[in-house]
């Protein structure tokens, strides 16, 4: 008995070297400490990562939010406790970590120590914050510094100036020019109308997106001036803008010498028509405007459609015969009223089959005037007032004439 309690004592000492060995064996290296990051220099190109271990090797690791973890360095156990990383080559988004483990000579890896949390943002979208639409077609646009998208890690080792790049996006053909130095301004070369730019800036993580300024130009389609239009009456002018809620302007003035005048403006609507009113007050030159304007996300220069002279004809208000169906030798009257009321020299004509021809001249006063005649011959005729060109308030009215009058004498 007591040999055999011998034997099993001595078993379970050896069981119980084993299970510490094996314990021992399981248990790996411990986990690296003081985890640091900071720039290698001052050109924030690297990242140097460095730690205190027990001399083991090192594997890296960088744990971004938008990718997950990557291998990224095995460090030799006889190498120093450090790393240099591109900064260039590593995205994490919002929140991202290095952590370091330590590896015994068997390849086991220990618990990992993490470093502090840190951001890797590009710069938010770079607004435009003032431009200048040139008449030459050329911008010249300016904007505020750049900055992260997002710092949920505030005063971590990467945080504070770092260097910042622009450049000026042409979204029309994607074409991309770097503005240099520290300039926050540039001037974009003049090209075919409507143009989109942007400001486009980029960190040692990443470019910004894109917000879109455009330099419009104004369309209009339509937009035709009548020839000409009777005295007092609406001169109307219908058309389309390119851009909805555009403002537009009819503008007059006597001759070229003189200067333009704004007779009336609207905005065109949601479907982007117009529709303009003014008097004819005599012979005038006319354009549609469209005023220069400005938002924060786009501009256009001042746009004016061609000069176009429109006639003004006198305004008739009363051509007619006191009866237009009369018996033989009846006494007939005809009666004439214009605007504007001046005395001009007037004549009642009659159509004698092959042309009008003179019957009676008259002279308005303030614009009326009557002639009584005898029915001499039996029949139809036709008769007309012509009225001839004159000139009111130092502009022209132009020659016209009435309706024609039948007259039938029985």
């Amino acid at each position: 008995m007591r040999i055999r309690r011998t034997v099993i004592a001595a078993g379970l000492a050896v069981a119980a070297v084993a299970a510490i060995t094996t314990s021992a064996a399981a248990a790996g290296p411990t986990a690296p400490t003081g985890v640091k990051l900071a720039w290698a220099d001052a050109t924030q190109q690297q990242i140097r990562v460095t730690w205190t271990d027990a001399g083991e090797a090192n594997k890296v690791q960088f744990v971004g939010e938008a990718f997950g973890a990557k291998d990224i360095a095995k460090i030799a156990a006889d190498a120093p406790n450090e790393l240099l990383v591109p900064s260039d080559s590593i995205y994490g988004g919002n929140r991202a970590t290095f952590t370091v483990a330590s590896v015994d000579s068997a390849g086991t890896a220990g618990p990992v120590a993490k470093s502090v949390e840190f951001d890797t943002s590009a710069p938010d979208d770079v607004p435009i914050t003032y431009a200048d639409p040139r008449a030459d077609g050329s911008l010249f646009v300016s904007w505020h510094d750049a900055v992260p998208q997002y710092d949920y890690n505030p005063k971590d080792p990467f945080d504070g100036p770092g260097p910042v790049r622009y450049s000026i996006v042409n979204l029309n053909g994607g074409a991309e020019t770097p503005v240099p130095g520290n300039l926050r301004f540039a001037v974009v070369k003049a090209r075919p109308r409507p143009y989109y730019v942007s400001v486009r800036a980029e960190n040692l993580w990443g470019p910004s997106n894109t917000r879109a300024f455009t330099f419009d130009q104004t369309a209009i389609t339509g937009g035709a001036i009548p020839s000409s239009a009777a005295y007092g009456h609406l001169l109307t002018v219908s058309g389309t803008t390119g851009n909805v809620q555009q403002h537009i302007a009819l503008q007059a003035r006597d001759s070229a010498s003189k200067p333009w005048v704004t007779l009336t403006s609207t905005y065109s609507g949601f479907d982007g028509v117009f529709r303009l009113q003014a008097p004819s007050p005599g012979a005038r030159q006319y354009r549609l405007l469209a005023p220069a304007w400005k938002r924060s996300d786009a501009a256009a220069l001042e746009y004016a459609t061609g000069v176009t002279t429109s006639l003004t004809r006198h305004s008739i208000a009363t051509a007619k015969f006191s009866a237009n169906v009369v018996t033989l030798g009846q006494n007939v009257t005809a009666t004439l009223a214009i605007a504007p009321a001046t005395n001009v020299r007037t004549t009642l004509q009659r159509w004698n089959g092959k042309a009008w021809v003179g019957v009676k001249d008259l002279i308005l006063a303030q614009g009326k005037s009557s002639y009584t005649f005898k029915t001499t011959a039996r029949g139809t005729s036709a008769y007309r007032f012509f009225i001839p060109s004159t000139t009111y308030g130092g502009r022209a009215i132009t020659w016209t004439t009435s309706a024609s009058l039948p007259l039938v004498v029985r």
